[in-house]
Formats: C-alpha cells, sequence, structure tokens
C-alpha cells in the first residue's frame, strides 16, 4: 500500500461527504486506502460513512467506536491501522481542493529520500461562509524548487509550534510508528516535532486544501475553551519533553502554571477572591508567581469589594 489517508470523524454529518469527496476525487497513480476513526458520533456520521464504504468497499477501513475515547486514543487507533509506506490526514470537517495533493506529496517524497514529510498553503473557511488564504507561515528561510519551498530541518521551529496545517500534511509512517504507542502522538504539535527530529520538510507553494474554522459545534464557554487548549496544550509539550528530553527541556512548573493563571483570571474576573489567592498560592514559577500578583494588584478595588461582600455572606 503506497498511501494510507487517515481521516478523524466526530458529530460531522453536515461536513464529512465533503471530506470524503475531496479524496475520492484524488488523481493518482498508485493504491491507497481510507481509514476513518470515528468517535462515536451522536448524529449520522457513522451511517454516512457506512454509505461511502459500502459504495466503495476495497478503499475504505472503517473504525466506529462503539463508545467515545478521546481524540488521542482515536488518533492512536486509526494510526495503528494505518498501511501506506506515507500517511496524510483529514480532519472530517476539512476539505482538499487540489485533486493532484496526493500525487504531488508522494512524487516529491518518492524522489527526496531525506524529506520526511510535506505540507502546503491552505485557505480558510470561517463561519460566516467567507474564505481567504491562510496567513499561517512559521518557516525559517527556504530554497525554491519548482513548486516546492525546500525549509530543510526545521525542528527548532516545529517544536514550539506546526509547521504546516494538518489538513495538507503527508508523511513517511515508517518515522512515526516507533512513536504510536504514546498517547497524543497524533495532535499536529507533537506529530511534526517528531517528524521533523529525523526529517526535513518542504512546502509546496499552492493551495492544496480549506481548514474549516470552527467546525465542530460546542456548548463551552470561552473560559472552558480556553481552559481545555491550556490543558491540551501543556499536555503536548510534557510529551514533548518526555520523547526529547534534551531538546524540548521545558519548565515544568512553568507548564502547570499556565492551567492555574487561566483559572485565577477566571476568579479574579468573576471576583471570587477567595479562589484567586488560593490559586496565587498554588503557583510555584516565579514568572506565573509574578504575572498572577499584577493580576490581582490590577484588581484590588474590585478584590476588597468582593472580599467585602464576601464576608456579609452577599458572595460566595
Amino acid at each position: 500500500m503506497k498511501l494510507t489517508v487517515a481521516i478523524l470523524t466526530y458529530n460531522q454529518q453536515q461536513y464529512i461527504r465533503q471530506a470524503l469527496d475531496s479524496v475520492l476525487m484524488q488523481n493518482v497513480d498508485f493504491e491507497y486506502e481510507i481509514v476513518v476513526g470515528d468517535d462515536c458520533s451522536q448524529d449520522n456520521t457513522p451511517v454516512i460513512l457506512q454509505e461511502y464504504a459500502e459504495r466503495f468497499p476495497n478503499r475504505f477501513n472503517l473504525l466506529l467506536n462503539r463508545q467515545n475515547v478521546g481524540i488521542s486514543k482515536n488518533y492512536q487507533n486509526v494510526l495503528y491501522a494505518c498501511q501506506g509506506e506515507y500517511i496524510a490526514l483529514l480532519e472530517g470537517d476539512d476539505y482538499w481542493t487540489d485533486k493532484d495533493k496526493l500525487q504531488k506529496s508522494v512524487d516529491f517524497l518518492d524522489s527526496h529520500s531525506d524529506y520526511g514529510f510535506v505540507g502546503a498553503y491552505n485557505n480558510i473557511l470561517y463561519a460566516d461562509n467567507h474564505i481567504e488564504k491562510d496567513g499561517y507561515d512559521y518557516l525559517p528561510p527556504r530554497q525554491m524548487e519548482g513548486i516546492w519551498e525546500l525549509c530543510g530541518n526545521v525542528f527548532e521551529y516545529a517544536k514550539y509550534g506546526p509547521v504546516t496545517r494538518t489538513v495538507t500534511i503527508c508523511f513517511r509512517s515508517i518515522i512515526i510508528k516507533p512513536y504510536i504507542q504514546y498517547a497524543g502522538i497524533g495532535t499536529d504539535i507533537v506529530l511534526q516535532t517528531i517528524l521533523a527530529h529525523s526529517s526535513k520538510f518542504a512546502k509546496c507553494k499552492e493551495v492544496w486544501a480549506v481548514y474549516r474554522q470552527g467546525g465542530v459545534s460546542t456548548t463551552q464557554t470561552d473560559y472552558e475553551k480556553t481552559l481545555y487548549y491550556t490543558r491540551w496544550y501543556v499536555a503536548n509539550k510534557l510529551l514533548q519533553k518526555q520523547l526529547f528530553p534534551q531538546e524540548c527541556n521545558w519548565n515544568e512548573d512553568e507548564l502547570a502554571d499556565k492551567v492555574i493563571y487561566v483559572q485565577l483570571k477566571h476568579a479574579v474576573r468573576k471576583l471570587h477572591i477567595g479562589d484567586a489567592r488560593r490559586l496565587h498560592k498554588a503557583i510555584q514559577s516565579t514568572v506565573y508567581k509574578n504575572k498572577s500578583y499584577y493580576k490581582l494588584s490590577d484588581n484590588v478595588f474590585l478584590c476588597i469589594v468582593a472580599g467585602i461582600a464576601t464576608k456579609l455572606g452577599l458572595m460566595k
């Protein structure tokens, strides 16, 4: 098997057809499979997946979870199932626009053995349905080779953030096979850190795909979203440190305090003075101890009012 398209889905019935059709439209001269991991969607996503699998019986491998296992475990299961020499990732609410996306990726990797992964530019589709080119370009100066920007070794960039959007990436599966056992392997920052650690990266100057901003609806508040993302980010940084302790020797106290600081800001905003003080005391690192001190000081009047109100039994 030359290539596997690995797709993750969860409650994406309004988008999944467009994602699958963008894969099936690909013009390729090699064998490929589509492995889809659905994390127990509560809408019609599994029904749609079954429909496509019946129409293309030799193309799809569906992993339909009977209970929700979470994005990390779902990623692990999908990556374990991939049989291709190369893996192209696609999330169920995004889609490809270039019919030669896979062929161009494979052709480049086949002819450049020292390159382990490639990406390209993409557009962003916003919730109000307007589309614009994604300005994300977190890379060093590069050399041109035809349609390709040769970026070389990008580890020092990748360890701080992904160097390409997941919707455009294609990589050698042999690089990540030894790491699939680790929970969180599929997240963009960890995956690209692993790829960049042992290989080079090239980016096509063309636009290949559409990344949907806010594709999955949620009832979470802004604070809940921020706290969730911060915990996700910290987990990624800790896994990077576990895998590459010399190159990713992050301060673990600062990482833990990053989560606490989000909670502290929320407590101050809500005038929960007791919670804010408790969280301030829990902070260990100097940088966040100072930040939390100034956050409390900036709101000292409100905190005093809240403290008086608490004593009077007007607030908890």
